[in-house]
């Protein structure tokens, strides 16, 4: 008897070593609907550049951005006072599941308070150089801001690309 009771409790304790346990797995990271919602409307700040040409130093300029909620995701519009012939028109689209942002894998989201920041991660190219790029998205009511590090895929240490910062323009009263 006890040699059917040893039995039955080791093979209890293999099917629980086996179970995986799937309702403790935490769910992938993912933009959530509302995240990109926050980007709608007017917002003023700068571009901060690294410059492709050496001494590859930093340089940064005005910029403006028009956000607009469309069906597909987000339209942005950036435009740089100092340079009125310089405009960028962009989507940030999220997949139905939120786990891409615009091709881009989403590797974590966090909120804090009213602030949401996404990190993603792509293949990219930076100076026709194979490299990752790791894009950390900051936004909340009353900032928006986007970095773009660049690891090249030779080696040398990662880089800051680009940084937006945004403040959202003031409604008037």
């Amino acid at each position: 008897m006890r040699t059917i009771i040893g039995l039955l409790a080791a093979g209890a304790l293999v099917a629980c070593a086996q179970t995986p346990l799937s309702e403790d797995a935490a769910e992938p990271p993912a933009v959530q609907p509302g995240d990109l919602a926050l980007l709608e409307g007017s917002w003023t700040g700068s571009l901060t550049y690294r410059d492709y040409s050496p001494p590859h130093e930093d340089v940064t300029i005005p910029a403006t951005l028009e956000a607009d909620q469309l069906d597909e995701g987000i339209r942005l519009e950036l435009k740089y006072p100092d340079e009125p012939s310089a405009y960028d028109r962009s989507m940030l689209i999220a997949s139905d599941e939120g786990r891409t942002l615009n091709s881009e894998t989403v590797m974590s989201r966090t909120a804090t308070g009213d602030e949401v920041t996404i990190v993603t991660t792509s293949d990219c190219e930076d100076d026709g150089r194979p490299a990752q790029c790791k894009v950390t998205y900051t936004l909340s009511p009353r900032v928006f801001e986007m970095k773009k590090m660049v690891a090249l895929d030779s080696g040398e240490a990662p880089f800051r690309r680009n940084a937006y910062a945004f403040v959202r323009l003031a409604e008037a009263d």
